[in-house]
């Protein structure tokens, strides 16, 4: 469903700028053509319309040769007079009523139609949803780029920074999309960036991972390559020590290197024993032999070794 645009049927403007008894200017026509010479009150017109909109005539701020003077209220109106624009609306099909009044200083916005009453920031959030259709976006902006072209406004743009002066001349020229697609853009190549940043370190982390695993494989392939040599080699030991007679008996062989080296200090232990036994066997023998008592010791080294080993 189409949405109706929104008019305004009249204005009414009182104590403001060159307006002090109240003035009514219908508006209720496709086109409003507004003229007049000098002093007329044109300024003040386009002035009223942007202060009941917005809340604020920037310029004139910028022109008041004090900041605390006030420059909105009709220099003629009595001690404690306020500034009044009051403007009927069609939104929607509905009849609204809005009115601003106050000074330089503050203003308050009130919005009336047949269901609702709304003053302050609602009342400003219901009037930029009805022109602007999305509140959050600024109708300020939008008024004093595209909706009044005062002169003095546009030297305003183009006394603007450069990002604000491109962000205003594309609004007045109907770029907002341009520039929202160059955002876009750029938000993109910002996340594009940041997903190569994290790829890149995944595919660091992969090749040291790949380059360990590698070194990895080398070490089972060495291992493997030999174990036939080392099978080999402990048959070839099994084989010399059961030619052996009896000299040591070892049940198993062991399979792990912690297990070989405690069996080989073992039998270091065993053989330091048996020499010392024997050697201890042929003194005796040479005492008793002086004596002419020889000692039968009975101690053979290959049975000894047989009981203690196993």
């Amino acid at each position: 469903m189409d949405v109706e645009p929104v008019t305004i049927n009249w204005i009414s403007i009182e104590n403001f700028r060159g307006f002090r008894a109240e003035q009514t200017i219908d508006l209720a026509a496709s086109a409003t053509i507004v003229s007049g010479s000098n002093g007329k009150g044109k300024t003040s017109f386009f002035d009223a319309l942007q202060w009941l909109l917005i809340g604020s005539v920037e310029r004139l701020v910028n022109l008041a040769s004090r900041r605390s003077g006030e420059y909105l209220v009709n220099r003629f109106a009595g001690p404690g007079a306020v500034a009044k624009v009051t403007a009927e609306l069609m939104v929607d099909g509905r009849t609204v009523t809005l009115t601003r009044s106050g000074n330089h200083r503050s203003a308050d916005l009130h919005w009336v139609d047949t269901e609702s009453i709304l003053t302050a920031e609602e009342a400003d959030t219901a009037l930029c949803r009805a022109l602007l259709g999305d509140p959050g976006m600024s109708l300020k902006d939008i008024v004093l780029t595209s909706g009044l072209l005062e002169q003095d406004v546009v030297r305003a743009v183009l006394e603007d920074e450069p990002k604000n002066r491109y962000r205003h001349m594309a609004a007045l020229l109907g770029l907002e999309e341009i520039a929202g697609f160059e955002d876009e853009a750029k938000r993109q190549a910002d996340d594009q960036g940041k997903l190569a940043t994290r790829a890149r370190d995944a595919h660091t982390t992969a090749e040291q991972r790949l380059r360990s695993a590698e070194k990895d494989l080398t070490r089972l392939e060495l291992r493997v390559a030999t174990q036939p040599e080392i099978t080999q080699a402990r048959i070839q030991l099994e084989s010399q020590l059961a030619e052996t007679a009896g000299s040591l008996e070892i049940s198993q062989l062991p399979t792990q290197a912690p297990d070989a080296v405690f069996l080989g200090q073992i039998a270091r232990r065993l053989r330091g024993t048996a020499d010392d036994l024997l050697s201890r066997s042929v003194e005796l023998s040479e005492q008793g032999a002086k004596t002419g008592s020889p000692v039968e010791l009975g101690v053979n080294r290959a049975s000894w070794f047989r009981r203690t080993a196993c």
